[in-house]
């Protein structure tokens, strides 16, 4: 999967390995604006992360401040520590514009 891609300057040469290498670790910043709009039933982290988790019976599970990648799926992590596996049959709605995720998960499932 393509995360970023560093485009040169017009008129310079290529990175050497070892220049390209140098810039292993590198935290990279980009503007929202530059994003590419998400497909339906697509997110970004970031838009995810403050989000409000409600639950089965509209209980208030916390709120969204990461999104983990663990290979197998991706997983919410909430203020509390919950961990939510960020998936269609447990995911039920996500609302960007209420700031809103709706699971069907039990308040008690630790």
């Amino acid at each position: 999967m393509l995360v970023a891609e560093l485009v040169l300057l017009d008129g310079q040469p290529a990175l050497t390995r070892e220049q390209a290498m140098a810039l292993k670790g590198v935290e990279l910043q980009v503007d929202r604006a530059d994003f590419p709009p998400a497909d339906e039933d697509e997110f970004y982290h970031a838009d995810l992360i403050g989000c409000e988790v409600i639950g089965q019976g509209g209980a208030r599970l916390g709120t969204v401040v990461a999104v983990d990648d663990h290979g197998a799926q991706q997983v919410l992590r909430l203020d509390d520590g919950l961990l939510i596996p960020f998936v269609e049959a447990i995911v039920t709605t996500v609302d960007l514009a209420a700031r809103r995720i709706e699971v069907d998960w039990a308040a008690d499932w630790r």
